[in-house]
């Protein structure tokens, strides 16, 4: 059953032509299309197929902006309170950070 995306959801959409999905929000539905609007600002119009519920929580695999940073590096959630995320990186590193500075390869 294919999953029913409405305007105001929070969701995770595709930046094509890349396999990550990103925090968003979608703006509008124009026929089969959905305007999103990524937590970074960024917009697309994206197919349902670019669109999978923000389902990230403990045990979830992340891509996570380390400190900020513009650098993305895997990682999985460990604890979760809201939007905020504990993660901790395959190098060791670890923090605290949000659900907007992650993404998500979804295969």
């Amino acid at each position: 059953m294919a999953a029913t995306w409405s305007v105001g959801q929070r969701i995770l959409a595709q930046w094509y032509p890349e396999v990550f999905f990103y925090p968003a929000v979608i703006r509008l539905q124009e026929g089969d299309k959905y305007h999103v609007l990524f937590d970074d600002g960024d917009q697309a119009l994206v197919t349902a197929k670019q669109i999978a519920p923000l389902d990230i929580k403990a045990g979830s695999r992340v891509f996570g902006r380390y400190k900020g940073g513009p650098a993305y590096f895997p990682g999985e959630v460990d604890e979760q309170d809201g939007a905020r995320i504990h993660i901790k990186y395959d190098d060791g590193d670890e923090e605290w950070s949000t659900i907007s500075m992650v993404r998500v390869e979804r295969l």
